[in-house]
C-alpha cells in the first residue's frame, strides 16, 4: 500500500488542572506541528482534551470518529508520546491496528516512531506497554496513599455539599498524624443538617427540598436524596479502597453533622418512602408491561390495573384489551415449553466457574491461610509434648504454652468457620437446574429482575395473538429450543 502524507490530525491531552495551567497542551501542539511539517504533511488539524487516558472517554471517542470519517481523508494521527494517546493497553493496541487497516498511521513524536512499518509498530507497542505499566504503578501508589489517609480517619475524596476542603489539608498534628482534610461549610452545612432533621420529622423529600431551597441552596430532590444517604455526614468514611480490603468503613476525624443513630433512622425513613414509590409502579401485577406487542398493529400494549385486576390494552386504535391473568398463563406455558440446548452446558459451566472464582477467590485464599496456621499450631502442640517428654521444659511451662496454643486454635477455628464458601459442584448443579427450568427461575426472580430475564429469552419481545391465545413469531435465545 502506498503511504500518503497529506493530511494529519494532531491529538493533545492533559489529565490534570496543573498540566492545563502549565501550558502542556500548547507545548504538545507546537512539538507535534513541527514534527508533522518535517514529514511533509500539508494539512494539519488539531483536537485536544482534558480527560484521563485510562479508558475510551468522550473527547477521545469524538476525535476517533473525526479521524476515521472517510469524508475527512486523514492519513495519520500524531501524538507527542504514547501516554498522551492512551494508558490503557487493550484500547491503544486495538486502535493502532484498526487504524492501520484503513490506511491511517500513528506517529509518536518522542522517539520518532511510526506504524508505517513493522519495526515501528513493535516500537509503538512497547511504548503502549510502558505507558500501561506506568499507569498501573501510579494506581498502586494512589491506592497506598489513599489507604494511609483513610486509616488515619482522613477523607481521601472530594468533600460533599456541606463540607469544604480544610486549610489544614496535608498537614500533621503534634503526634505526626494527618489533620482532617475537610471542614464544615459555614453556608451550606446548616442547611444539610436541617434537611436531616426535617426527614426525622417524617417530612417528605419533596417538602424538605422545597424548604431548604427557600434558603438559597438550589438543588433537586434526587440529588438531595443521594446526599442524605452519604455516611460521611455521621462521621463514617466509606471508600472502595477500604471495601476491596474487606473494611466496610472507618470513623473519620472530621466534624460530623448528625449522630450515627440519627443517620440510621433517616436511612430507614428514606427506604420506606422509596418502597412506597416503587409500589405505585404496579410492576408485580403487570410484569409483561413494555414487552408485549399487539398482533394487529405491532405496537406495544400498555399494562394497567382496574380494581387491582391487571389488563393489557392497545392504545393505537385496535381496541385490544386482554386480562392480565390470561396473558400471564401463556407466558408461563411458553417458559415451561423451553428446553435448554445441551451444547451450551459446557459454556455455562465455564461462565459459572469464572463467576464463582471472582466471588469466592478471596474467601478461598483466606481459608487456605487459616488452615495453614492451624496446621502449624497442631504441629506446635505435638512438638511441645515431645519437649516435655524429653525433659526440655517443665510441666508448668508445658501447661501454659499448651493452654495459649489451644486458645489460639479455637479462635482460628471460629474464624475459619465464619468464612463461608459453598462447594463449587453444588453451585454448578443448582444454577444448571434453574437454567434448565426457566419457568421456575422466572418465578423465583424479584419483580424488577423478571423483565430483563424475559428480554434475554424472547429477544424481540412478545407479540400476542388474542384469537389463538398465543405468542406469534417468537425469536428465542439460541440457548433454548421450543419443546412441542
Amino acid at each position: 500500500m502506498k503511504i500518503v502524507r497529506n493530511k494529519c490530525l494532531i491529538w493533545t491531552r492533559v489529565s490534570s488542572q496543573e498540566q492545563l495551567e502549565n501550558g502542556s497542551l500548547n507545548t504538545q501542539l507546537t512539538l507535534c506541528t513541527e514534527y508533522a511539517r518535517s514529514l511533509g504533511f500539508c494539512v494539519i488539524e488539531h483536537e485536544s482534551a482534558y480527560e484521563s487516558a485510562k479508558a475510551e472517554n468522550k473527547k477521545f471517542k469524538q476525535m476517533m470518529k473525526k479521524l476515521t470519517d472517510r469524508k475527512n481523508k486523514f492519513d495519520a494521527l500524531i501524538v507527542l508520546s504514547a501516554s498522551r494517546f492512551s494508558r490503557y493497553l487493550p484500547l491503544a493496541s486495538n486502535t493502532l491496528m484498526e487504524l492501520k487497516k484503513v490506511g491511517i498511521y500513528i506517529h509518536i513524536v518522542r522517539g520518532r516512531m511510526t506504524s508505517e512499518n513493522d519495526k515501528g509498530v513493535m516500537d509503538i507497542f512497547q511504548e503502549f506497554l510502558r505507558a500501561n505499566q506506568e499507569n498501573h504503578e501510579r494506581k498502586e501508589i494512589t491506592i497506598t496513599s489513599r489507604m494511609a489517609k483513610l486509616k488515619q480517619g482522613v477523607s481521601a475524596s472530594k468533600p460533599p455539599l456541606g463540607y469544604i476542603t480544610s486549610n489544614n489539608r496535608g498537614k500533621l498534628d503534634d503526634n505526626n498524624i494527618l489533620l482532617p482534610s475537610i471542614q464544615l461549610c459555614p453556608k451550606n452545612a446548616p442547611l444539610i443538617k436541617k434537611a436531616f432533621k426535617l426527614i426525622l420529622q417524617k417530612r417528605t423529600l419533596t417538602e424538605v427540598t422545597a424548604e431548604i431551597n427557600s434558603f438559597g441552596l438550589n438543588i433537586n430532590r434526587k440529588y438531595l436524596g443521594e446526599l442524605l444517604r452519604k455516611p460521611i455526614y455521621c462521621g463514617k468514611l466509606v471508600d472502595k479502597t477500604l471495601m476491596d480490603k474487606g473494611i466496610p468503613f472507618v470513623m473519620g476525624r472530621h466534624e460530623k453533622l448528625i449522630s450515627i443513630s440519627e443517620f440510621d433512622k433517616v436511612q430507614k425513613l428514606l427506604s420506606k418512602k422509596a418502597l412506597k414509590r416503587k409500589k405505585k409502579t404496579n410492576e408485580e401485577e403487570i410484569p409483561l408491561n413494555g414487552l408485549l406487542r399487539c398482533d394487529t398493529c405491532q405496537k406495544n400494549l400498555t399494562g394497567y390495573l382496574t380494581k387491582g385486576i391487571p389488563y393489557y390494552k392497545c392504545n393505537h386504535g385496535c381496541k385490544l384489551n386482554i386480562p392480565g391473568k390470561k396473558v400471564h398463563r401463556v407466558n408461563d406455558n411458553l417458559l415451561s415449553s423451553l428446553q435448554l440446548d445441551t451444547t451450551f452446558i459446557k459454556d455455562i459451566i465455564n461462565l459459572i466457574e469464572i463467576k464463582y472464582k471472582e466471588k469466592y477467590s478471596e474467601a478461598i485464599q483466606k481459608q487456605k491461610i487459616k488452615r495453614k496456621e492451624l496446621d502449624k499450631l497442631d504441629s506446635r502442640l505435638e512438638n511441645l509434648l515431645l519437649s516435655k517428654l524429653d525433659g526440655e521444659i517443665d510441666n508448668s511451662t508445658y501447661k501454659k504454652i499448651k493452654n495459649d496454643t489451644e486458645s489460639n486454635i479455637i479462635i482460628l477455628q471460629d474464624e475459619l468457620n465464619d468464612i463461608k464458601v459453598p462447594e463449587a459442584q453444588l453451585i454448578h448443579q443448582k444454577i444448571i437446574n434453574l437454567i434448565k427450568n426457566p419457568n421456575t427461575l422466572y418465578n423465583r426472580l424479584s419483580v424488577y429482575d423478571k423483565k430483563p430475564f424475559l428480554k434475554t429469552i424472547a429477544i424481540d419481545g412478545l407479540t400476542y395473538n388474542k384469537k389463538d391465545n398465543k405468542f406469534n413469531n417468537i425469536k428465542i435465545n439460541r440457548m433454548y429450543k421450543l419443546h412441542p
